[in-house]
């Protein structure tokens, strides 16, 4: 979808800026980027969804793998 990379890129960013190394931040903001996607396309079906909502279950996707709350 347009826009995913620029979603992808930003959390990548923000993985960086958390302090996690490149390759570290790299295949976890990529998986989880994916996981998030997989989600979004269960709610809203993929032809319907847009980058907007990967970012609503970004955190569901992390909270999954990385098992804590992220509030």
């Amino acid at each position: 979808k347009g826009g995913s990379g620029d979603v992808l890129t930003g959390f990548l960013a923000g993985l960086l800026a958390r302090g996690y190394e490149p390759l570290a931040a790299a295949i976890l903001g990529v998986y989880l980027h994916g996981r998030a996607g997989d989600r979004a396309a269960d709610y809203y079906g993929q032809e319907a969804m847009n980058a907007g909502d990967l970012i609503d279950f970004l955190s569901e996707a992390q909270q999954e793998i990385l098992g804590r709350d992220n509030g």
